[in-house]
């Protein structure tokens, strides 16, 4: 892990005279929405957000970074959230481990925009695809190239998002102007957002911005330019500008930058403020889409995209049901007849009030309470909420790195799975799994019963099969403590716990289990 080298803060985010000199919780690193206001105005909503459920007092430092610097942020340990714009480069941070989460968290939309007196001779009506109107460009600027008054294109040569996506462009279309020797018309300055912007307006050139800069930058430079094309909420329009939070695997402040996550997303809370933000009567940028992932861009040219949340709890009435849940969304199984048994898969914020209520958006994994049989712990992130399931009620919310030290020393930012382990008199034990290790622990003193280590070591079933991870482990229905069913990526197997036996399996879940995959669940 790299230490922090020091970088000064642009902005404190922060109502200084509710909180005087309060200390910094949160960090983040970001370059246009810092700029337009929309980081300010999110700061100060969620710090009132967590006062009013009880937080300490505490500041939001904005870091000024695009893209590629707000992912070297992340990974120097300088801030604990960077908001950034190109999936690939996000993808590749996750790969090596520099961060553990992302979000979609709204969509900007860049712009091709130029001077009023449009020398190039553009079209405006709309009709152009991006690529027609820079291969129209290009030419217009090799023909004026040694005139008295060359076109030219103003590029944010910073590998900037902006300047990533316009390099992507320009190469759509067979060029690479930045290529030695540099095309006379392509002007390269590496500065931020407004200030590039200012450039191509004061020097009369055509230039890639984001509509967030546009609408929030001061309408004497709005006066003298020309939008040509516009990005729309299609995500496969090359001018969408989506916006994904990162939190670093070692942030500093984890638990807020995972709590400033839970919030971006929530409907009511981050993403109420996207939709109301507004900056010279523009609304500046539009929600983030249900339902997508991220990170889908890349298709898989670098890595597969990050497998889904999945979690499972028997019903407390019932001997032979199960709910399953698959990121947002849930549904009830009838295991032994292999059916769904209630309705089709609903989203969670529809029926789970308890959920909503203790803002678990997700459910990572779900352990049952060894005290009372109808609760459960839910896992989201680093928040775990204490739930009746009979009565859709909430019994308490907290973290749980916090409450299970053991958890915490065990290097667990995350639970994938969680399952009861009740042998040797030991009623409140309890195996957890994050990514390939796992730890068992007693939940009633916090101390280790079996010490963190490879699933594979632990569980040698587990291992023969190559089950190198645990999305999901569930008691068997009717054999409580005896046998249990463990998911990893699309296959399932049922292990004696006892003798570590495979007892059933392995198969690929779609195919054993039809609910689930009716449920579109595998």
């Amino acid at each position: 892990m790299t230490s922090a080298p020091t970088v000064t803060p642009a902005v404190m985010a922060n109502a200084v005279s509710l909180y005087p000199n309060p200390r910094v919780a949160l960090k983040i690193g970001t370059g246009g929405s810092g700029q337009s206001g929309l980081l300010q105005a999110l700061a100060e909503e969620f710090i009132k957000f967590s006062q009013e459920k009880g937080s300490p007092k505490f500041s939001v430092e904005w870091y000024t970074s695009d893209t590629s610097v707000s992912i070297d942020y992340l990974h120097k340990n300088v801030v604990d959230v960077g908001i950034t714009y190109h999936a690939i480069a996000e993808s590749t941070a996750l790969e090596k481990g520099v961060i553990d989460r992302v979000e979609y968290v709204w969509r900007d939309h860049w712009m091709l925009v130029g001077p009023k007196a449009n020398p190039a001779k553009l079209p405006t009506d709309g009709s152009s695809s991006i690529y027609a109107l820079l291969t129209k460009l290009f030419s217009a600027m090799e023909d004026s190239k040694g005139s008295q008054t060359p076109i030219k294109f103003l590029s944010r040569y910073d590998s900037s998002a902006c300047n990533i996506t316009e390099s992507t462009l320009w190469s759509t279309i067979g060029q690479t102007p930045w290529a030695p020797p540099v095309s006379s018309w392509y002007h390269m300055l590496k500065d931020f957002p407004f200030q590039a912007i200012r450039q191509a307006a004061e020097l009369g050139e055509y230039t890639l911005t984001d509509r967030g800069t546009w609408c929030a930058i001061e309408s004497t430079v709005r006066d003298g330019l020309t939008i040509f094309a516009q990005g729309k909420d299609d995500e496969d329009d090359p001018l969408l500008n989506p916006a994904h939070l990162l939190v670093g695997t070692h942030a500093k402040n984890k638990a807020m930058a995972n709590s400033f996550a839970d919030w971006m997303i929530q409907e009511d809370g981050g993403q109420r403020l996207v939709k109301e933000f507004r900056r010279n009567g523009y609304d500046l940028y539009t929600t983030a889409p249900v339902g997508v992932n991220p990170l889908n861009k890349v298709n898989g040219l670098l890595r597969p995209v990050p497998k889904p949340y999945r979690a499972a709890v028997q019903l407390p009435t019932s001997s032979h049901e199960m709910y399953f849940f698959k990121d947002d969304r849930y549904v009830r199984i009838d295991v032994v007849m292999d059916t769904i048994s209630y309705h089709t898969a609903k989203n969670i914020r529809d029926m789970w009030k308890s959920l909503v209520a203790a803002e678990i958006t997700r459910v990572d994994a779900i352990l049952p309470n060894p005290d009372e049989k109808y609760q459960a712990y839910f896992f989201c992130g680093l928040r775990c909420a204490l739930i009746d399931i009979h009565y859709d009620k909430v019994i308490t919310t907290f973290n749980f790195a916090s409450t299970w030290k053991t958890l915490e020393a065990a290097g667990f930012n995350t639970i994938n799975a969680a399952l009861p382990w009740l042998f040797q008199n030991n009623t409140h034990a309890a195996y957890f799994f994050s990514g390939t290790k796992c730890v068992c622990i007693d939940l009633a003193t916090d101390k280790v019963i079996y010490p963190v280590a490879d699933i594979a070591t632990r569980f040698k079933t587990l291992a023969r099969l190559k089950f190198t991870t645990v999305d999901t482990a569930i008691l068997k229905p009717e054999r409580q403590n005896e046998q249990a069913y463990f998911f990893s990526d699309d296959r399932w197997a049922l292990v004696g716990l006892d003798r570590d036996s495979l007892d059933g399996g392995p198969d690929f879940v779609k195919d054993s289990w039809k609910a689930l995959h009716q449920a579109d669940f595998y």
